[in-house]
């Protein structure tokens, strides 16, 4: 519990860090990242929506056109969401370190910031792509199999 309190405080401190340094970055820089967050987001929890709804028509042939009863609908959109998102920032992380002037930016402005560094990114979200996306699979399955037909 006191090593949870520790990374606790610290973590406010290296906040502030990083706010002072997301202010350092550029107008454009900071539009280009929002822009490539943006459809990271939707183009990955769209693929998984997409794939999800696909299936459940797969196996249950007819029922996507009207009206899917019981909770199937709300699992397979709550679980694309939920497991889009971390894998969807990891792929935005990617995208901007690809870009060179991006990738310059951005560590010049973190240069300071400790555990702000592409690698350290990247392992904090695995962390949360490790918790959350088998939780969704788990809940995405259940709508696609639907036993509530």
């Amino acid at each position: 519990m006191r090593r949870l309190r520790d990374r606790l405080r610290k973590y406010g401190e290296e906040f502030e860090q990083r706010q002072a340094a997301r202010a350092s970055i550029p107008a454009w820089a900071a539009t280009a990242k929002l822009l490539i967050v943006a459809a990271s987001i939707l183009s990955v929890c769209g693929t998984l929506l997409y794939a999800g709804f696909a299936l459940h028509e797969l196996l249950h042939p007819g029922t996507l056109g009207r009206h899917m009863p019981g909770p199937a609908p709300a699992l397979i959109v709550i679980a694309a969401i939920f497991a889009g998102i971390p894998l969807a920032l990891m792929l935005s992380n990617v995208l901007v370190w690809v870009v060179p002037p991006l990738r310059d930016i951005e560590n010049k402005a973190f240069a300071k910031v400790p555990n702000a560094t592409f690698a350290d990114g990247m392992r904090q979200l695995s962390y949360v792509a490790a918790l959350t996306v088998p939780i969704c699979l788990i809940a995405a399955a259940m709508g696609i199999i639907d036993p509530w037909i």
